[in-house]
């Protein structure tokens, strides 16, 4: 029952991005700059903006909860559960809509929901492995603003879009930063070594590091021109 409570409340969360979905690309259905764009441009755009808005509203109403757990190892097994579905849906709601997704991008999406369905049938009042999962959505939350930006990449924004894209690089440099050491934290330190441990790590390099490191290539191209590895720290900070 308790399993079945969650993914009812899972795939309401996947009909509450759907119907976000369709409130945005109605808002926008008569902006020239977005009617320019082809489909999965399109669907690409609504689907990051929907993420943002989710991440941001995750952020705001969770943040006490992931502080506790992060800091303090104090968890609340319902609503772990609860923001673990809301940050899933998010993926799996994008991979049935947008075509044209990069394949890097697809693994992601489909380690997410992986991760998803061990959310569902674990217990975080209990302590164990399976509480590394808060560490992987908290600070995949933390950087929302580049969602926002990747959602207006094709369409000029009314501010200046340099700033914007400098502090999306620093902020997801940073979340990548603090997430790849509190995974090692969680696999080396606090539960010791197992074999499903690295097989864990691995997922996480594969699917959600690499990832992250391709966006973080793009974001520093994009900020600072950065062409080669010779030249990021000399463009990074004049």
């Amino acid at each position: 029952m308790y399993i079945l409570e969650h993914l009812l409340i899972f795939f309401g969360f996947v009909l509450g991005n759907l119907f976000n979905f369709s409130i945005i690309h109605y808002l926008l259905r008569n902006n020239e700059d977005y009617q320019k764009l082809e489909y999965h441009q399109k669907c690409y755009m609504v689907k990051n903006l929907s993420k943002s808005m989710i991440l941001l509203i995750f952020l705001v109403t969770g943040l006490n909860k992931l502080y506790n757990g992060l800091v303090h190892q104090i968890y609340d097994d319902y609503w772990m559960t609860i923001y673990g579905s809301l940050y899933v849906s998010t993926d799996f709601t994008g991979l049935m809509v947008v075509p044209k997704l990069h394949m890097t991008t697809v693994i992601h999406h489909i380690c997410v929901i992986l991760f998803g369905i061990i959310n569902l049938s674990v217990d975080f009042d209990q302590d164990g492995f399976h509480r590394v999962l808060l560490p992987l959505t908290a600070f995949s939350c933390i950087p929302y603003i580049v969602n926002f930006y990747l959602a207006y990449r094709w369409t000029p924004l009314p501010f200046n879009n340099d700033i914007l894209i400098k502090f999306c690089f620093w902020t997801y440099l940073v979340s990548i930063c603090f997430n790849f050491v509190y995974q090692h934290y969680f696999v080396f330190y606090l539960y010791g070594n197992h074999p499903f441990h690295y097989v864990y790590l691995v997922l996480y390099y594969w699917a959600i590091l690499r990832d992250d490191l391709k966006l973080l290539q793009y974001l520093l191209y994009k900020g600072y021109g950065v062409t080669s590895a010779k030249e990021t720290l000399i463009n990074m900070f004049s």
